[in-house]
């Protein structure tokens, strides 16, 4: 912005800081490896993996979790152990300073960093604490940053299709719109 006063042209920058940004997605199905029986995650892993090392795991992020609280995150023993999939493009996101950073061994011969980052998910006007689940780019998992994996607690009345609002801290995520 330029402003004149007594003759002297002034350059002035505004910068506005946000410590929070509220972005809409869209709840869709995942891979259904998170949170699904063992047979079908077989099928999913065959399909989604045709290339990579075969793995038969079911539940994966209840397999996780014993790692995340051993790591302190906090109220994940209140969460339901499977992930909310928002798909909020065509806007991506890219976590810049993760809450907590796990890694661990979930199951045998798979080794894998997962970020975790607080988070507000809101759906039908009440407002739920929850994490970003993140699996750092691995053998095992190739990151979708239009799609914000949520872990949160068991919401009834949530399914695919509907749309919510994900509020979070702009010191910790960034989103490109």
């Amino acid at each position: 912005m330029i402003i004149k006063c007594g003759g002297i042209i002034y350059h002035v920058v505004i910068l506005i800081c946000v410590s929070k940004i509220t972005v809409s997605g869209v709840i869709r199905p995942g891979y259904g490896i998170a949170s699904i029986d063992s047979i079908k995650t077989q099928e999913l892993v065959s399909n989604v993996y045709p290339d990579r090392r075969k793995i038969v795991v079911d539940k994966t992020v209840f397999r996780q979790f014993p790692f995340f609280i051993e790591a302190g995150v906090q109220d994940v023993t209140n969460m339901h152990p499977g992930t909310i999939n928002v798909d909020i493009s065509p806007r991506e996101f890219s976590i810049s300073s993760p809450d907590y950073e796990v890694t661990c061994e979930w199951v045998a011969g798979v080794r894998e960093t997962f970020w975790l980052t607080a988070a507000t998910l809101c759906f039908n006007d009440h407002d739920y604490k929850a994490y970003i689940y993140y699996p750092c780019v691995s053998e095992q998992h190739v990151a979708r940053d239009s799609m914000m994996e949520i872990i949160t607690e068991h919401i009834e009345g949530i399914k695919y299709g509907v749309s919510v609002k994900i509020v979070l801290d702009t010191e910790k995520t960034l989103v490109i719109l």
